[in-house]
């Protein structure tokens, strides 16, 4: 056979290279931070090792970086502030309390919390002061005299709450009518201008009640000045007499009793009223008549339509009450009635002077009734010679004649008569005495000091009260003032008719006065209504004030529409009347 054709050694004896051999990495670690940048590592392990010059076993672990956002701020605030003061001191209110930022949230961090916190507060129920209303009217007094009291009341309007200031008094009592029962001495005559409106009524109220229930006694007075027309007129006998009738006339009011028994005449001081004589505060329409307000047609020209003699007959001489309105004529001012007074300090020179002047002009501005001996029918006859004794007691006290002793009344430089026992003419039918109300016997010297005339216990005195006249003559002669008390520029009262006030709401309502014409179709309608008549239309223009009315202007037809005639129009004319229309 044949040998071995192979034959083997050993080579190489050493050991053979082998690289090293490493597993698969691990996982990630978890990062050692969670924001703002950490780190996180791996590893891996040898499965082989490296042999003779085989590869190096590579890196066994690794670290790389994690987490690398910026980590969240979070806010951060202060503490509370104390709470603020509370809405309102009571009845539950609201009161807060703040904090502030002291870091502000980034990157994620938590918002802020709220940064205002509110509470109620005051919760108690507000304390509420008592409200009353206004006091109301006195009760009507409990007695007619010698002291009686009379109440008012108001009521709660919001009740207190809380301390809230208790409600005061809801009732007062006052004493009323303190004087002695019978009438006050002297008793006290005002003018017209200066009574209230309730002052007014009374007297319009009595002259109405008077004539209406004892119409034979009021002709009869009417005759009284009729039968003494020529006695007494213009001559010495003028004023002592037209006091005595005055006087009479008076007495005759009170006699109705009840709320007239202590009644006087009201005077109409007509000095104040020259020049502007339409706006006398005794024309109206529910007293003494309006100016102007008389009938046109031929049958009863001059008969008055309006106010307290309306429906009334002078009983002689026409079928109405009448007052024309002559052109012509003026009331004496108060200038003339002070020089009269002043400059005529002998009787003898005064009393014509007081009869002729301002006396005559007030017959004759009227016309009509009152320029006849019938004029007592006319209201305003008595209010007017009122007047005329004023201005006969403001002569006597401005000379100090009142202070003169009756007994020595013999001098005509201060007294009507020497001698001045006769008995005066007061009778209405030239036999008998007009009694009750007029004494049998009343002589001149009676007449002569109106504060110490005859009666019991002064029933018969009086003076005159509220005289602008006294105001303007100063101090009197005798340095002091007995008859009369003197004021000065005493406000007139103002009384508002509801005529007046229908008038007034129509002409507002229906009439602009923008324009420079009245508008005649507005004014024609306000007339045609009822209860207006064109006299109460044409009363309220006259009186109204012309800043207020405006400069406006009439027209003749609106005029000839009205009834209004020259006599109307003769002493003031209206704002809104112009010449020439």
């Amino acid at each position: 056979m044949c040998p071995s054709l192979v034959e083997n050694e050993l080579c190489n004896p050493h050991a053979c290279d082998v690289d090293c051999e490493v597993s698969e990495w691990s996982s990630w670690s978890d990062c050692d931070a969670t924001c703002g940048g950490g780190s996180q590592t791996r590893t891996r392990t040898i499965t082989v090792d490296p042999v003779g010059n085989g590869a190096a076993c590579p890196d066994l672990s690794e670290t790389q970086s994690c987490n690398t956002d910026p980590c969240p701020i979070h806010c951060v605030v202060s503490e509370w502030s104390d709470w603020g003061t509370c809405s309102v001191p009571c009845g539950t209110g609201i009161r807060a309390r703040t904090r502030t930022v002291l870091v502000d949230p980034q990157f994620g961090g938590t918002s802020c919390p709220q940064l205002i916190e509110q509470e109620v507060c005051n919760t108690h129920v507000c304390d509420v002061d008592c409200q009353v209303s206004e006091w109301g009217d006195w009760s009507a007094c409990d007695a007619m005299c010698d002291g009686g009291s009379q109440t008012r009341t108001r009521t709660i309007t919001v009740d207190p709450v809380g301390n809230g200031a208790a409600c005061p008094v809801l009732s007062e009592t006052q004493s009323c009518n303190t004087d002695p029962c019978g009438c006050p001495v002297p008793r006290v005559r005002k003018a017209w201008s200066l009574l209230s409106c309730a002052e007014r009524d009374q007297y319009i109220s009595a002259v109405t009640t008077f004539r209406n229930d004892f119409r034979d006694d009021y002709d009869k007075l009417t005759a009284m000045h009729v039968n003494a027309g020529i006695y007494m007129n213009q001559n010495n006998k003028f004023l002592p007499w037209n006091r005595a009738h005055i006087l009479g006339w008076e007495n005759m009011l009170r006699s109705l009793g009840g709320e007239y028994e202590c009644i006087t005449v009201p005077y109409w001081d007509s000095e104040k009223d020259a020049e502007n004589e339409p706006l006398s505060p005794v024309f109206s329409s529910t007293t003494f008549g309006s100016w102007g307000a008389v009938e046109t047609d031929p049958a009863t020209r001059g008969c008055v339509t309006d106010g307290l003699a309306a429906t009334w007959d002078d009983n002689i001489f026409y079928p109405c009450v009448t007052r024309d309105f002559p052109a012509g004529y003026t009331f004496t001012g108060q200038p003339g009635v002070v020089s009269m007074i002043i400059d005529h300090p002998i009787y003898n020179n005064f009393r014509p002077s007081i009869e002729m002047g301002q006396n005559a002009a007030v017959h004759s501005a009227l016309g009509g009734t009152m320029a006849t001996f019938a004029a007592s029918e006319d209201p305003l006859y008595f209010v007017h010679h009122c007047n005329v004794d004023r201005l006969y007691a403001l002569w006597q006290d401005y000379h100090g004649y009142d202070t003169i002793d009756r007994a020595a009344l013999t001098d005509t430089h201060y007294s009507p008569i020497s001698g001045a026992d006769e008995v005066l003419e007061l009778k209405y039918d030239g036999v008998i005495d007009f009694a009750p109300w007029y004494s049998h016997g009343w002589t001149i010297r009676d007449m002569f000091h109106i504060n110490d005339m005859p009666g019991v216990n002064g029933e018969n005195n009086y003076v005159y009260g509220d005289d602008n006249a006294a105001g303007i003559l100063g101090s009197p002669v005798s340095g002091t003032w007995d008859l009369v008390t003197p004021v000065l520029n005493q406000p007139t009262v103002s009384c508002t008719t509801s005529r007046e006030v229908s008038v007034k709401s129509a002409v507002d309502s229906r009439c602009s006065f923008a324009s420079d014409t009245i508008s005649q179709i507005c004014l024609a309608k306000i007339a045609a209504e009822p209860g207006i008549s064109n006299y109460d239309l044409f009363n309220y223009l006259t009186k109204v004030e012309c800043d207020t009315f405006g400069n406006v202007a009439v027209s003749q037809e609106w005029i000839d529409l009205m009834g209004i005639t020259p006599n109307m129009l003769k002493y003031t004319k209206p704002c809104w009347y112009q010449d020439g229309l």
